[in-house]
């Protein structure tokens, strides 16, 4: 079974792999002939292009099925494949997006369009312990948004397109009734945000009560949690995975 999960893990790098180059030779191309900003300005649009692309990429999990029947693997072999291929692809975009970063930051600030840097550099007051720590953090995250939309690219796979269609709109429905609930709250019962400010403060390590750098450790935590989250509704949703008919 190790075999047929690493000739399939093979087999789909190689594939994604392909797309990828295929994609970025297209994107860099016309960026560099079409934008006469200069590179450091294209390389910060062009990684936040690849890293869209990637994303897209890694959301048709049925695909990956049909390949894992055809090697004669099981669901639980599947999922094992796709945390691989997601882990290498995520520690791959990172560097990518983490030397990219380097030198942006090093030759021209004003141009550099990092999460980290802007939110939490400096933390550590130490340039080589914020550099690791951003490159640890930013491995996490990537895996993280990685892991959010495979899971929605499973979940959608579940259903035809009107399930997708309400699917979408049922999540939407999610994330959008509890921020307008809390502008409710905010517009007629209290208008003091302190209460939320504390936990947004405590989740994410940003403090909005000045212009200071977070912790990054507090939303590494956070993070962590919900990828442990993830992984789990990741493993029901792929041992739910049926051949269309």
């Amino acid at each position: 079974m190790i075999i047929k999960e690493t000739a399939l893990y093979k087999n789909i790098m190689k594939r994604y792999f392909l797309y990828t180059l295929i994609y970025m030779a297209i994107v860099f191309s016309t960026t560099i002939l079409m934008n006469r900003r200069g590179l450091l300005e294209n390389l910060s649009q062009i990684k936040t292009t690849y890293l869209s692309f990637i994303v897209v990429m890694i959301c048709f999990n049925y695909y990956l099925f049909k390949l894992s029947i055809n090697f004669g693997m099981s669901r639980q072999s599947l999922y094992k494949v796709k945390l691989s291929l997601l882990c290498s692809i995520a520690f791959i975009v990172n560097i990518i997006t983490f030397l990219t970063n380097l030198l942006v930051y090093f030759f021209d600030k004003k141009d550099l369009d990092s999460l980290y840097i802007g939110l939490y550099y400096g933390f550590f007051h130490n340039n080589i312990l914020d550099f690791t720590f951003m490159f640890v953090f930013g491995i996490v995250f990537t895996f993280f948004i990685f892991i959010i939309f495979n899971t929605l690219g499973t979940l959608l796979s579940l259903f035809g397109v009107i399930g997708k269609i309400i699917c979408l709109v049922a999540i939407h429905a999610m994330f959008t009734l509890p921020l307008i609930l809390i502008g409710i709250y905010h517009d007629f019962i209290n208008t003091d945000f302190s209460v939320i400010n504390k936990i947004f403060s405590i989740i994410t390590g940003i403090h909005t009560a000045n212009n200071k750098y977070g912790n990054p450790i507090n939303m590494l935590v956070t993070l962590l949690i919900i990828i442990i989250i993830m992984l789990f509704i990741n493993y029901k949703l792929t041992k739910k995975h049926q051949i269309r008919r």
